[in-house]
């Protein structure tokens, strides 16, 4: 692509809108399918099978509040998905290099978490945001508690959260002409971000920076190993292995510290100091790489996270602009509505009736998020079909020189036009709007040129 192009390559407010309208469609859904289980019907069956008494009964409930939260983010998933609102993603190989990557990254995730604690905690307190899954003296002896807490962090939130922040937010922002790195960025920030209206109300401040580093590091460890597989399974099953150790550390914990029992703590223990010292040798190893790479200018695959760190547009408000809304509606509401809540708690006397209320009040919010979101993305936004934003476009196929593309293998993977890598599945190269030979095959009047430019 030259230069003049470059400049005046642009995107339009709709086209940055759609994937921030998806994924905020799909957090609403998440927030309101927990809110209506919390109210009406479904609390009312709930309590019949769980009979809500003593805290442990609160704890249970927590667990099967968020199991039917991350079952809503999915349903919605899946019916996007077949309604042709989030596009197909190729199913690639499998590149056993960076699947082994998996717990090596694990290993360097759990490294910067060590030393996040031990930099922040002498700030102040680190009460976390998941207080109320915690098990008690009771719930550690309780086959139920442990079949929905790795059924909540290990299956619910695994499949949900990656299904949002990485198999829809990346390709949808790589299809608009955004770089690789920047969608890897861009889903682990607001990936971060959604965790922290939780950590901000049931948490601390210490923890709420914690949580929001660990998360975003996380982040870019998962979509990392989405980019380079496409496969979606793949950033599931680290996200599972992450939060399983969480919850057995937190089970190890609770054994330690109720019925003095070091037998699992001293195993997590083990288990924690093999990881810290594959971590450590592992980020020591990148940071050498990194070094080496600024003398000779050839990039490690542990830092050379993608091949692509451009930006194709040049409206940088609309893109900030659109994430402000994302921002106040997904974070800063939900913080304030909650603040008013609290307030009108302190002066008056809670009551059932009072509470039902609260429920409402707040799932009437996230009811008019989901109308507003399902009638832009199903009467005013629709999922790009070619690239739009590029002003001066190249001829609409590109030749099959054999100097530029030498095997069928090679056309599959570059565009011939400008060199760059293809987002898999895509109908056309998101960096200079070529339409893709491949993306006709099945038309016999395209077929023809193609086989004319073979010949």
């Amino acid at each position: 692509m030259d230069k003049d192009q470059a400049v005046n390559s642009k995107i339009t407010i709709r086209d940055i809108l759609y994937p921030f309208a998806i994924l905020l469609l799909m957090l609403s859904i998440f927030d309101l399918s927990a809110n209506l289980a919390n109210s009406g019907i479904l609390l009312a069956l709930i309590q019949g099978i769980i009979v809500i008494s003593t805290e442990d009964d609160i704890t249970i409930l927590n667990l099967v509040l968020n199991i039917i939260a991350q079952i809503g983010a999915t349903a919605i998933f899946l019916f996007l998905y077949r309604s042709q609102k989030i596009e197909v993603e190729e199913k690639k190989a499998i590149p056993a290099p960076y699947l082994a990557l998996i717990p090596i990254l694990f290993s360097m995730l759990e490294a910067i978490s060590f030393v996040l604690v031990i930099l922040l905690t002498p700030f102040g307190p680190v009460i976390s945001a998941y207080e109320d899954i915690l098990p008690s003296p009771t719930l550690l002896y309780n086959p139920l508690y442990y079949f929905l807490l790795f059924g909540a962090l290990c299956v619910g939130a695994a499949i949900s959260e990656e299904l949002i922040f990485r198999r829809s937010l990346i390709p949808m922002l790589e299809r608009r002409g955004i770089g690789s790195f920047w969608a890897l960025l861009i889903s682990s920030l607001f990936f971060s971000i959604i965790h922290m209206p939780a950590d901000i109300i049931q948490g601390t401040l210490i923890w709420t920076l914690m949580h929001f580093a660990g998360t975003f590091i996380g982040g870019l460890a998962m979509g990392y190993i989405y980019l380079r597989t496409r496969q979606i399974r793949w950033p599931i099953l680290l996200h599972a292995f992450i939060n399983g150790i969480g919850g057995i550390s937190a089970i190890a914990q609770g054994f330690y510290e109720y019925y003095q029992e070091f037998y699992l703590l001293s195993i997590v223990t083990i288990w924690s100091i093999i990881a810290l010292t594959i971590g450590f040798a592992a980020l020591s190893y990148s940071f050498i790489q990194f070094i080496q790479r600024r003398v000779d200018q050839n990039p490690p695959e542990w830092i050379k996270i993608v091949t692509d760190t451009g930006i194709q547009f040049n409206k940088f408000k609309i893109f900030f602009g659109i994430s402000f809304i994302f921002l106040l509606l997904e974070a800063i509401l939900p913080v304030v509505l909650n603040q008013v809540f609290e307030f009108i708690e302190s002066t008056i006397t809670v009551s059932q009736e009072y509470l039902l209320l609260k429920t409402i009040i707040i799932s009437l919010y996230h009811i008019i998020i989901v109308i507003l979101l399902f009638y832009l993305v199903y009467r005013q936004l629709s999922p790009l079909k070619e690239a739009n934003w590029v002003e001066k476009k190249y001829p609409e196929y590109y030749s099959l020189d054999k100097s530029i593309v030498t095997t069928i293998e090679r056309m599959q993977n570059f565009c011939g036009e400008c060199g760059k890598n293809i987002i898999p599945n895509t109908s056309y190269c998101v960096y200079c709007g070529t339409r893709l030979i491949q993306e006709n095959k099945e038309d016999t009047k395209d077929g023809d040129k193609m086989q004319d430019t073979l010949s």
